[in-house]
């Protein structure tokens, strides 16, 4: 009798663990669904289950994966582009995240990927607005997965994720303290943050300088944009900063001769590359492609691919309702947050170390 009960409760405990994991698009059990974190402002999450040797997946940390932009999606961009266990033209990733934790790719803000609203009225406009809206995601997340409550959480993030993740950090601790959710919140890692950008972008001209990549009068003309862009920050006039920054980029391409923003060790492919960036003089269009968009080739649209995978095969796979389109609200999203974008959270960081 003994040795039916343990077998019993064996398969009680493999059918738990295995309830929610579903056959989603591409290897591994996975599962995806949205969190109404506010009335209108619905956010998308796609969790893949580690693929580690262990008997419960469970054994493994929970890692969130945040994107940049604001208005990239993690969906998207992280999971195809970066280390999701597959690239974007379908092949297996060598070296995939997923091979040694459970990695939960969030669309954020709403109107990211394949988070959407209802109206642009429902769009953050602010930083603590997008940190308090991740927190009600986890709320949900967590109730549809209470497994991992006690599984170590740690957040990532790269470039704008970088300004949100440590906010986002803050308040799920304060809310986990206040007994609003049961998390075990353990670390935050920042790759190339945007915490502080106004450092960033006085950056530039010397770090291109130095590399080599412009001359001394290239040096001097991003310079020149960058220290506007400052003026205008101390001025705290935010939107004109964001503004500024934007011209400042053009600036930069153009004296680069297109240097990629994203390597600056990829060969620049002259001025055939620059005018793709820059054959719109709309400064906020610019924007939204250099930052929101992770890659512009010249010989292969990446984004366009990856924008067919994400509107066409995946969409079907994950049975995501026609009425949203993958990708469809991020420039807004991203004009939504104009007057933010360039104020640093510091601050922030500093009371998540605290």
């Amino acid at each position: 009798m003994r040795v039916e009960l343990i077998c019993t409760a064996i398969l009680l405990a493999i059918c738990v663990t295995a309830t929610t994991a579903k056959t989603g698009y591409g290897p591994g059990e996975q599962d995806w669904g949205y969190v109404d974190v506010r009335t209108g402002a619905h956010m998308f999450y796609w969790l893949y289950y580690t693929t580690a040797n262990v008997s419960k997946y469970t054994e493994r940390p929970l890692a969130i994966w945040l994107q940049g932009g604001p208005g990239a999606s993690s969906t998207g961009y992280g999971n195809f582009e970066e280390l999701g266990p597959l690239d974007l033209y379908g092949n297996y990733r060598n070296f995939t995240w997923v091979k040694d934790m459970n990695v939960l790719f969030i669309d954020n803000p709403v109107g990211s990927g394949y988070s959407y609203v209802d109206s642009v009225l429902y769009l953050t406009k602010n930083n603590n607005e997008i940190a308090l809206d991740l927190v009600r995601l986890m709320k949900g997340f967590y109730k549809q997965h209470p497994e991992f409550e006690s599984v170590p959480l740690h957040i990532f993030c790269e470039s704008y994720g970088g300004k949100m993740a440590p906010e986002f950090a803050l308040e799920l601790y304060y809310a986990i303290q206040r007994g609003e959710l049961r998390s075990n919140l353990t670390s935050v890692a920042l790759g190339d943050p945007w915490t502080s950008p106004i450092d960033s972008v006085l950056a530039w001209a010397p770090l291109l300088l130095q590399m080599g990549v412009v001359d001394q009068g290239g040096h001097a003309k991003i310079a020149a944009a960058a220290n506007r862009t400052e003026d205008l920050i101390n001025k705290g006039k935010w939107t004109q900063a964001t503004n500024q920054w934007g011209a400042t980029q053009s600036v930069l391409l153009r004296e680069s001769k297109g240097v990629d923003f994203y390597n600056i060790e990829t060969p620049t492919r002259g001025g055939a590359y620059a005018n793709i960036l820059l054959r719109s003089n709309n400064i906020k269009d610019l924007m939204y492609r250099t930052m929101v968009q992770y890659d512009i080739d010249i010989d292969e649209d990446r984004d366009q691919i990856l924008q067919d995978l994400m509107r066409g095969p995946v969409h079907q796979a994950l049975n995501i309702s026609s009425k949203v389109r993958w990708g469809s609200q991020s420039d807004v999203t991203f004009a939504r947050l104009n007057t933010d974008f360039m104020k640093p959270v510091i601050h922030i960081g500093k009371n998540v170390l605290s």
